[in-house]
């Protein structure tokens, strides 16, 4: 098999495109901008070894929370999302092909309401007051609508991630984004802040909104 003709997992600090073509078929995983194409589940199998399709869970935790348990869930087949690398030199490739597998099998998925259930209960107004405080509200919005600094912040009103999932993103960060530790935010906070992104409406379908669906 041809080196050219492998599906490649760029380790640099800049944006990948993880494809889920088999490497057989030719695909660049390290060409494009920034972008994630998701396939059915059926086809994570495509991927090499050791990528089966649950090997990631564990490592996806650690390296990409927020990706399996926020956008995981939403990703379709024919969808292009927009994705800042956060791959660092220090993930080896196998561990990168074991996050693409658990994102493509579809393991993070689980209800919404379900996951608010499972967060322990908080204060909204708090999370509201503390939200803005901290000011969280200068890159994902007063109504955590998302928006954008040097890179894309991610919306999170009625966010999908679980609470534990949000706590670490919070507490370990990311990018440009500050890590918030306990000595600046109080964990009594932070699950008020989540309750407070669970009370907000999140995105609407577009053919619930009338001018897109007419």
């Amino acid at each position: 098999m041809a080196a050219a003709s492998r599906t490649r997992i760029s380790a640099r600090r800049s944006p990948i495109r993880i494809s889920t073509t088999p490497p057989w078929r030719g695909a660049s995983a390290s060409t494009a901008r920034g972008r994630l194409i998701e396939a059915p589940s059926s086809r994570a199998d495509a991927l090499p070894p050791p990528a089966p399709a649950q090997a990631g869970i564990q490592l996806a935790s650690r390296w990409w929370p927020a990706l399996t348990a926020s956008l995981g869930p939403r990703l379709r087949g024919d969808e292009r999302i927009e994705l800042p690398s956060i791959l660092s030199a220090s993930m080896s490739r196998a561990a990168a092909w074991a996050i693409a597998a658990f994102i493509l099998s579809g393991a993070g998925g689980f209800d919404t309401q379900a996951r608010a259930q499972d967060a322990p209960p908080g204060d909204v107004a708090n999370g509201r007051s503390v939200y803005l405080k901290v000011n969280c509200f200068q890159c994902h919005g007063r109504a955590g609508q998302g928006g954008a600094m040097n890179y894309p912040a991610p919306p999170l009103a009625e966010t999908s991630m679980p609470f534990e999932g949000f706590k670490m993103v919070v507490r370990e960060s990311m990018r440009d984004m500050p890590a918030y530790n306990e000595a600046v935010l109080a964990d009594k906070d932070l699950v008020d802040i989540y309750a407070f992104l669970q009370s907000l409406p999140g995105r609407r379908p577009a053919k619930d909104i009338a001018i897109l669906s007419d």
